[in-house]
Protein backbone atom coordinates (compact mmCIF):
# COMPACT_ATOMS: atom_id res chain seq x y z
CA UNK A 1 0.00 0.00 0.00
CA UNK A 2 1.73 3.57 -0.93
CA UNK A 3 0.06 6.57 0.71
CA UNK A 4 0.06 8.97 -2.66
CA UNK A 5 -0.64 7.46 -6.21
CA UNK A 6 2.69 9.12 -7.36
CA UNK A 7 4.71 6.54 -4.96
CA UNK A 8 2.21 3.76 -6.54
CA UNK A 9 2.80 5.42 -10.24
CA UNK A 10 6.62 5.10 -9.39
CA UNK A 11 6.37 1.35 -8.05
CA UNK A 12 4.69 0.48 -11.28
CA UNK A 13 6.61 2.84 -13.94
CA UNK A 14 8.73 0.73 -16.43
CA UNK A 15 8.99 3.41 -18.72
CA UNK A 16 8.16 7.46 -19.02
CA UNK A 17 4.36 8.63 -18.25
CA UNK A 18 2.44 9.27 -21.28
CA UNK A 19 -0.42 11.59 -21.36
CA UNK A 20 -3.59 10.42 -19.39
CA UNK A 21 -6.27 8.92 -21.27
CA UNK A 22 -9.72 8.45 -19.83
CA UNK A 23 -11.19 5.24 -20.56
CA UNK A 24 -15.07 5.24 -19.93
CA UNK A 25 -16.36 1.80 -21.39
CA UNK A 26 -15.78 -1.45 -21.71
CA UNK A 27 -17.25 -3.03 -24.55
CA UNK A 28 -19.22 -0.67 -24.48
CA UNK A 29 -20.37 -0.49 -21.65
CA UNK A 30 -20.00 2.72 -18.95
CA UNK A 31 -18.30 1.63 -15.62
CA UNK A 32 -20.48 2.46 -12.66
CA UNK A 33 -18.45 2.52 -9.82
CA UNK A 34 -15.37 2.97 -11.16
CA UNK A 35 -13.60 5.73 -12.99
CA UNK A 36 -10.10 4.50 -14.96
CA UNK A 37 -7.69 6.35 -16.69
CA UNK A 38 -4.68 5.23 -18.65
CA UNK A 39 -1.44 6.32 -17.64
CA UNK A 40 0.79 5.21 -20.15
CA UNK A 41 1.09 1.67 -19.62
CA UNK A 42 -0.54 1.76 -16.28
CA UNK A 43 -3.99 1.68 -15.94
CA UNK A 44 -5.61 4.14 -13.15
CA UNK A 45 -9.07 2.84 -11.30
CA UNK A 46 -10.44 5.19 -9.04
CA UNK A 47 -13.50 4.05 -6.69
CA UNK A 48 -17.03 6.81 -7.71
CA UNK A 49 -17.48 7.41 -3.83
CA UNK A 50 -21.19 8.46 -4.34
CA UNK A 51 -21.76 5.11 -5.66
CA UNK A 52 -20.26 3.18 -3.08
CA UNK A 53 -22.16 3.92 -0.22
CA UNK A 54 -22.73 0.35 1.70
CA UNK A 55 -25.52 -0.67 -0.02
CA UNK A 56 -25.75 -4.23 -1.38
CA UNK A 57 -26.50 -3.02 -4.97
CA UNK A 58 -23.71 -0.52 -5.11
CA UNK A 59 -21.13 -3.24 -3.78
CA UNK A 60 -22.85 -5.46 -6.59
CA UNK A 61 -21.97 -2.73 -8.99
CA UNK A 62 -18.37 -2.67 -7.76
CA UNK A 63 -18.11 -6.63 -7.84
CA UNK A 64 -19.39 -6.30 -11.81
CA UNK A 65 -17.33 -3.45 -12.60
CA UNK A 66 -14.01 -5.21 -10.79
CA UNK A 67 -14.73 -8.65 -12.78
CA UNK A 68 -15.63 -6.67 -16.12
CA UNK A 69 -12.11 -4.76 -15.52
CA UNK A 70 -10.49 -8.39 -14.78
CA UNK A 71 -11.85 -9.83 -18.11
CA UNK A 72 -10.38 -7.07 -19.98
CA UNK A 73 -7.19 -6.49 -19.08
CA UNK A 74 -4.18 -8.41 -20.50
CA UNK A 75 -1.65 -10.76 -18.76
CA UNK A 76 1.20 -8.56 -17.20
CA UNK A 77 -0.89 -5.27 -16.74
CA UNK A 78 0.06 -2.65 -14.28
CA UNK A 79 -2.98 -1.25 -11.97
CA UNK A 80 -3.11 1.49 -9.73
CA UNK A 81 -6.74 1.25 -7.32
CA UNK A 82 -6.62 4.86 -6.02
CA UNK A 83 -8.96 5.24 -2.36
CA UNK A 84 -8.69 9.20 -2.86
CA UNK A 85 -11.96 10.63 -1.69
CA UNK A 86 -13.40 7.57 0.00
CA UNK A 87 -13.79 7.65 3.99
CA UNK A 88 -15.10 3.84 4.16
CA UNK A 89 -15.26 0.36 2.40
CA UNK A 90 -17.27 -1.97 3.49
CA UNK A 91 -16.17 -5.85 3.24
CA UNK A 92 -17.73 -6.68 0.54
CA UNK A 93 -16.05 -3.98 -1.42
CA UNK A 94 -12.83 -5.77 0.17
CA UNK A 95 -13.91 -9.09 -0.93
CA UNK A 96 -14.27 -8.08 -4.69
CA UNK A 97 -11.24 -6.30 -4.86
CA UNK A 98 -9.33 -9.27 -3.36
CA UNK A 99 -10.74 -11.44 -6.30
CA UNK A 100 -10.28 -8.30 -8.50
CA UNK A 101 -6.52 -8.77 -6.90
CA UNK A 102 -6.34 -12.75 -7.47
CA UNK A 103 -8.02 -12.73 -10.76
CA UNK A 104 -4.77 -10.15 -11.95
CA UNK A 105 -2.10 -12.05 -10.02
CA UNK A 106 -3.39 -15.44 -12.31
CA UNK A 107 -2.81 -13.20 -15.51
CA UNK A 108 0.58 -12.30 -14.26
CA UNK A 109 -0.22 -8.63 -13.35
CA UNK A 110 1.00 -6.22 -10.85
CA UNK A 111 -1.95 -4.17 -8.47
CA UNK A 112 -1.18 -1.61 -5.73
CA UNK A 113 -3.44 0.40 -3.58
CA UNK A 114 -2.85 4.26 -2.91
CA UNK A 115 -4.34 7.18 -1.22
CA UNK A 116 -5.85 5.11 1.78
CA UNK A 117 -7.82 7.14 4.63
CA UNK A 118 -6.71 5.40 7.92
CA UNK A 119 -10.50 4.36 8.23
CA UNK A 120 -10.24 2.59 4.93
CA UNK A 121 -6.44 0.96 5.55
CA UNK A 122 -8.22 0.00 9.13
CA UNK A 123 -10.77 -1.73 7.21
CA UNK A 124 -8.66 -3.89 5.81
CA UNK A 125 -7.66 -5.34 9.13
CA UNK A 126 -10.87 -5.84 10.88
CA UNK A 127 -9.01 -7.55 13.49
CA UNK A 128 -7.14 -4.42 14.84
CA UNK A 129 -10.92 -2.09 14.86
CA UNK A 130 -12.07 -1.09 18.44
CA UNK A 131 -14.85 -3.38 19.56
Amino acid sequence: MFEFHDEAAAALAVKPREPVRPLGNLDGEPMESLNIAVLGPILHVRFDPDVLDGEEESESQLRGDLTRLAKWLQNDSRVIVDFDGLSLFSPASIEALETFYQRLKAKGSRLVLCNLDADVKASFYPSRLPR
